[in-house]
């Protein structure tokens, strides 16, 4: 089917095309489908590139700076939170995420990392009543939206409640840069489609 849309463009070798794979995949590694598309089209005589913002947006919301926000828009919000653990968050994030991508998955040290930012997607899920990000889960939180167009729309249309919003807002800078004649966003399971829904609006 992609194949077939992209041969109605086989006259014009002039186009660019921005192939973006978007929140949320697997936190561990590049999705390889969309670069391999991109190889393809470039194999091809096409300018072509891909955007990985599922990388960028884990390393975004694992990060002090974002925890930090959270906790502002926590008070602002008047959600209570442990103030306590979101500080101790915000201390050891860098020690955390370094033991998640360094030990072997079959350690007790990489599952306890795990856990601790389970810990911490918890945490920055907090002041978006329709979220509940992970790591071990993509999909955790996504079903209720599942077979609803109306709770999509509404949803992909919230700037309040969207916790990809404001996500997305800070790269749509990066994106109209590229001035792509083309731009794909990849759905490849449940977890990505509000997030992929919410970058096309």
């Amino acid at each position: 089917m992609i194949f077939s849309f992209f041969s109605k463009f086989k006259n014009n070798k002039k186009l660019k095309f921005l192939l973006i794979t978007p929140p949320l995949l697997d936190s561990e590694a590049v999705y390889s489908a969309m670069p391999i598309l991109a190889g393809q089209l470039i194999n091809n005589g096409y300018d072509a590139e891909n955007l990985d913002l599922n990388i960028k947006f884990f390393r975004t919301v694992l990060s002090e700076k974002y925890l930090l926000k959270t906790k502002k828009l926590l008070k602002s919000k008047k959600i209570k939170y442990d103030n306590g653990k979101a500080d101790c968050f915000i201390k050891n994030i860098s020690s955390i995420i370094e033991q998640y991508r360094k030990q072997p998955k079959d350690t007790a040290e990489f599952k306890q990392a795990e856990n601790q930012i389970e810990e911490i997607l918890e945490f920055v899920s907090l002041p978006y009543k329709n979220f509940e990000l992970s790591i071990v889960k993509t999909y955790k939180g996504f079903e209720k939206f599942r077979y609803s167009f109306c709770n999509i729309k509404n949803i992909t249309a919230d700037r309040e409640d969207n916790i990809f919003t404001g996500f997305f807002t800070s790269v749509l800078k990066k994106i109209k840069d590229k001035k792509a004649d083309v731009i794909g966003i990849t759905v490849p399971f449940i977890g990505a489609m509000i997030p992929a829904l919410t970058l096309s609006r």
